[in-house]
């Protein structure tokens, strides 16, 4: 249950901060904006189709159009800006072109995914949009115009006869009228095919352009997916054709151009102007199919909308309609026909067409990318710099309905745009009327759109008088295109689903990339599956690695999603611990909490790193030396009586043994010499069972919910570190040690006591550094939280291992007495550090029971391992590089039968400890500059307490002890499952 809370919680975290992670974007820059929904962004219309999308840019536009030219707002979770005003517009679109001149989704698709539209100029930049753009341009032509123009007059008749036909049978659908007829249009100019739009109900060309158009639920989604993870564009490529459309537009392509060559066919039409492009300049049949395609879609739907949009509001204002028929009806041939100069000539013919576009614009926004970064004006004297890929909004339809620049925006009123009021002329030039763009990516089949559109006006307008049916909804609602909600949910969740699934496989080929061997990742787990399972403890994984990859000086791994480095090699593990410190100064810990958020932590030097790590080392530094240790030597000393009568007790109660807890009973025993050292109180752990200052260091060293929670969620996302910083030390907790070490503090002035201890130190460092109470607290809790855990758990082990070595204990017990028979019957401190066996016992325990799997450390500066056989291996900044000691402990290469426990391999005759630090391969305590500051006086302790219990007491293994061991998944440190039992009998 505690897995799959976790793993939920972490994902949902995980999804939280990366969709949250640029909402702060613009208010960073200063720039104005609304606050930005999770997920949906500014723009919930595009996922939710509630509404129309046009409502979001609207809403944006009124809110802060007159606050400033630009608006920051988010494309789902991408930054993007809305340009405000048509004089900043103007300046995107054309004198700042080269900065801005791709579209936003140029990179969308591929000539691999999408043949078709990988080839569509909307779709291309650079270089490439140029020159597709010049073979197209020549199409547009004004003869060539004039000379498609009889294909266009003659659909046009073929629309006349289908609305006489039916007519009597009741309205007409506008657009599906307006369709059929650009349909049919552009399917004689480009394919020299009659679509039979008028004719057949269901006529294929017709359908193959609509399946095109028509929402795609595969393309909704990877344009949800490209606005949530816009790195996508670069791996998936949207194919907005199908391929049963791309094969039947091909196939047309192919069959037209047979047909004409077979058969000798002339006819000046955009066919024709491809079969020379073709000639020229070797097109393929798809290259041919993609620039037809392009034409069929820009002359269908777009021109049946304008001529739709156009009729609507001509039957909305009948007095309108009279003055445009009066116009046409002057201007048509006897035949009731007009000639192609003449129709361009009808300057209210133009204005109703052009109001039309400015009410119903085909495109409610452009968006385009900034592609050099560019300063642009916020407000008068204030700039922004636009990054290179921050995408442009041009609020097209907003614009255009701004009473600003055009009066009573909502009424359809032609006269705006009349010759005598300066034309279309006057509004382009402010900016403020684009409904084909501006600048050199303008509409190229603007002027083609604009005379079919005129044409086919002409022709119903003259025979026709039109109305509004009653079926029509008024005012007219833009269709949003809902789908059914199920889709939409279904959607959201594959959307989740896929960007959870890249969010933790993205780095999986990070260590492949820098040529660096390791096992391969599974989902979720990474290498280290027991993080989360916890079914067995981590060491079993990285021991698991260690011994996969023998000939490796380091292995690249993954913890659940984030590349780590295992560096096996023992002078790699020097050159990262000592001689390359510089470049691995920090703990992976480090950086994790602050002095905000847990006071106490952030002052362990483990917490810090960098000036702080070492200011705090040099305070506690002298704190450590021999003579202060010594002077702490007699307090020790008392905790050993109480320790001794505690057992004794215990024994006396139970027919002569104690079987006792052995980590229960250390862990009294380093408590109550801490607590005495720092604190200068008796902490009373073998009076009382559960005595306060013994449950608060519980409480330091249980890794609680949360404390797990906060490191699963930085293995999944490290960055999170950067901006949230985690509290480890319960609030009660914190304030128990600063109450009673300001408690301390009071006492020991107040009754002036002069005692040689840490506290005395820290004192005397308070009256030279103004170091405040909780700073002297922190130091406290460091000093405790090592000196009370750490060496009760090597305490238990030894007292295990001397419990299942009897003849080792009985040397350890001879050695003792020979020592204190030596002097007055006591032993003295130096006596005590000196015995060579106590030493070697320690050593040999600290390495068959390490007390952690692995350290450690977090790469600080890109820097490069050279391993044997100059093997170089890139280690990048922020790496965490991990030092495999408990599996070195257990390596034949550096321990003779290394799971033999025998402290004579320690012993100064074999070169002690010190030959195999050398070696990179003893390092219990770290090494280097960081190495353990408490070192001595936890050797100290362990050493006095060993001394008590094996000369006092004969040491057995309970039957209470479960053999072997089984680390315990849930503890951080490396202790069995059910404790450690040991049985005390006393020695007469």
């Amino acid at each position: 249950m505690f897995v799959t809370v976790t793993l939920l919680v972490t994902a949902l975290t995980v999804v939280y901060v990366y969709l949250a992670w640029y909402s702060n974007y613009w208010t960073k820059r200063n720039v104005p904006g609304p606050s930005p929904r999770l997920l949906l962004g500014h723009f919930p219309s595009f996922i939710l189709r509630h509404r129309s999308f046009v409502e979001d840019f609207q809403e944006i536009y009124d809110q802060f159009r007159s606050k400033a030219n630009v608006a920051g707002v988010f494309n789902s979770r991408q930054p993007a800006l809305m340009v405000l005003k048509p004089e900043l517009i103007k300046d995107v679109l054309i004198k700042n072109f080269k900065n801005f001149q791709d579209n936003e989704f140029a990179d969308s698709v591929s000539k691999e995914s999408d043949p078709i539209f990988g080839r569509n100029p909307f779709m291309l930049k650079g270089e490439e949009w140029k020159e597709k753009r010049a073979e197209v341009t020549p199409a547009f032509t004004t003869s060539r115009m004039k000379a498609l123009f009889p294909f266009v007059e003659d659909v046009s008749h073929r629309m006349r006869q289908y609305v006489t036909q039916h007519r009597t049978q009741g309205p007409i659908e506008t657009r599906e009228l307006c369709a059929k007829y650009t349909t049919d249009v552009v399917s004689s100019c480009i394919f020299a095919a009659d679509a039979q739009s008028f004719t057949k109900e269901k006529a294929e060309i017709r359908e193959m352009g609509r399946k095109l158009l028509e929402p795609n639920f595969q393309v909704l989604l990877m344009f949800l997916l490209i606005g949530v993870v816009p790195a996508l564009k670069k791996i998936i490529k949207i194919a907005f054709v199908p391929k049963e459309i791309e094969r039947f537009f091909t196939n047309l392509m192919e069959n037209a151009v047979a047909y004409r060559e077979q058969n000798n066919v002339k006819r000046v039409d955009y066919l024709d102007h491809l079969m020379s492009l073709r000639a020229k300049k070797q097109l393929t049949s798809l290259d041919m199919a993609a620039h037809g395609v392009t034409f069929f879609i820009d002359g269908f739907e777009t021109s049946s909308l304008a001529m739709c949009f156009t009729l609507y509001e001509l039957a909305k204002n009948p007095d309108c309609q009279t003055t445009l028929r009066d116009e046409l009806m002057g201007a048509r041939n006897e035949d009731g026909t007009i000639d192609y100069d003449a129709l361009l000539e009808l300057p209210y013919l133009d204005q109703v067409l052009y109001e039309a576009l400015r009410i119903w614009p085909p495109a409610a926004f452009l968006s385009k990318v900034c592609t050099v970064p560019t300063e642009l004006e916020v407000s008068e004297g204030k700039t922004v710099r636009v990054e290179r890929g921050i995408a442009l909004m041009l609020p097209v339809w907003a614009v255009h309905h701004d009473a600003e620049y055009f009066e009573q925006p909502e009424r359809f009123n032609p006269d705006r745009f009349a010759p005598a009021n300066g034309g279309t002329k006057v509004y382009r030039e402010r900016g403020c009327f684009l409904p084909f763009g501006d600048g050199p990516r303008q509409c190229l089949g603007m002027r083609f759109a604009l005379m079919q559109v005129k044409r086919g006006l002409f022709e119903v307008i003259t025979r026709y008088e039109i109305s509004i049916n009653a079926k029509t909804q008024q005012p007219l609602k833009l269709d949003p295109k809902t789908f059914i909600m199920l889709l939409i949910l279904v959607g959201a969740g594959v959307a989740l689903v896929g960007l959870v699934y890249l969010f933790l496989t993205w780095e999986f080929g990070y260590w492949e990339k820098y040529g660096v061997k390791g096992p391969k990742p599974k989902l979720l787990y990474g290498n280290i599956p027991n993080l989360l399972t916890k079914k067995r403890h981590i060491v079993y994984n990285y021991d698991q690695i260690y011994n996969d990859y023998k000939n490796e000086p380091a292995v690249g791994y993954y913890s659940i999603r984030t590349p780590q480095l295992m560096v096996r090699d023992p002078e790699l593990i020097k050159e990262v611990l000592s001689k390359g410190f510089n470049n691995f100064a920090a703990n992976d810990f480090s950086d994790t909490v602050d002095e905000k958020s847990d006071p106490l932590l952030a002052r362990n030097p483990f917490s810090l790193s960098g000036e702080k790590w070492k200011n705090r080392r040099a305070e506690i530094t002298p704190g450590f030396t021999n003579n202060r240790i010594k002077a702490m030597a007699h307090l020790m000393d008392e905790v050993c009586e109480r320790m001794t009568k505690y057992v004794k007790n215990q024994a006396g109660s139970n027919g002569g043994v104690a079987s006792l807890d052995a980590k229960e009973l250390m862990a009294k025993y380093t408590t109550d010499v801490v607590a005495s050292c720092i604190f200068a109180i008796d902490a009373q752990s073998f009076e009382k069972e559960n005595p306060e200052i013994r449950l608060m260091g519980k409480r330091i060293m249980n890794f609680n919910f949360v404390v797990q929670l906060a490191l699963l969620v930085t293995t999944f996302f490290p960055s999170v570190k950067h901006f949230y910083k985690f509290t480890f030390i319960p609030k009660d907790t914190e304030e128990f040690f600063i109450r009673i070490m300001q408690d301390a503090i009071r006492y020991r002035k107040e009754n002036k006591i002069n005692r040689t201890d840490f506290l005395d130190h820290l004192l005397q460092l308070q009256d030279r550094k103004q170091i405040t109470d909780v700073d002297i607290a922190g130091h406290g809790v460091s000093f405790f939280a090592d000196g009370f855990e750490t060496s009760s758990i090597v305490l238990t082990y030894c007292l295990y291992d001397l419990a299942k070595h009897s003849t080792i204990q009985q040397q350890l017990r001879d050695d003792i007495r020979k020592v204190k028979e030596s002097g007055d019957g006591s032993m003295s401190y130096e006596q005590l550090v000196e015995m060579p066996l106590t030493e070697q016992i320690i050593c040999e325990t600290m390495r068959i029971h390490p007390l952690l799997s692995v350290m450690s450390k977090r790469c600080t500066a890109d820097t490069t391992l050279v391993g044997p056989k100059d093997r170089k291996i890139f280690v990048k900044k922020g790496t965490t590089v991990v030092l495999p000691y408990y599996s070195i402990n257990f390596d034949e290469d550096y321990y003779a039968d290394p799971h033999k426990y025998d402290p004579e391999r320690f012993s100064l005759a074999n070169g002690g400890s010190k030959l195999y630090r050398e070696r990179g391969v003893y390092f219990p305590f770290g090494d280097g500059p960081r190495m353990c500051l408490g070192m001595r006086f936890a050797m100290t302790q362990v050493k006095r307490a060993l001394v008590e219990i094996v000369e006092r007491f004969t040491i057995s293994v309970s039957s209470k002890t479960i053999e072997p061991f089984e680390m315990d998944p849930d503890l951080f440190m490396l202790m069995p499952k059910g404790s450690i039992w040991l049985d005390f009998k006393p020695i007469a």
